[in-house]
């Protein structure tokens, strides 16, 4: 009767620890799954706020962009635009000097 009961038990044990072992592996793919999607969402949250960040810069451009004297002031340093009577000067760094080229015709000199 003891062998018995004792084969019972043991089987009893392994039924048991099969059933837990099989729920702690249900679990843990889980837990892995939902891991992996809370990464995913962050990612997207950070995403979208980078988003958000560079709407709000390129609106604040387009703002700039709507103010006439912004856009002179660009025309003025980017493009090197002047208004019709002014004279532009650039500034140049000391000891720098401008390479001179040899005049040979009229049109040499026209740039």
């Amino acid at each position: 009767m003891k062998i018995k009961n004792k084969y019972h038990i043991k089987k009893r044990f392994f039924v048991i620890f099969c059933v837990l072992s099989y729920v702690g592996i249900c679990f843990g793919q889980q837990f892995y799954h939902i891991h992996t999607i809370n990464q995913e969402i962050a990612g997207y949250v950070q995403e979208k706020n980078d988003l958000i960040r560079e709407q709000k810069n390129l609106q604040q451009e387009i703002n700039l962009l709507q103010n006439k004297s912004y856009i002179e002031r660009i025309a003025r340093e980017d493009l090197g635009l002047i208004k019709p009577g002014e004279t532009l000067l650039v500034p140049g760094h000391p000891g720098d000097m401008p390479k001179a080229k040899s005049v040979g015709t009229v049109s040499d000199n026209i740039h």
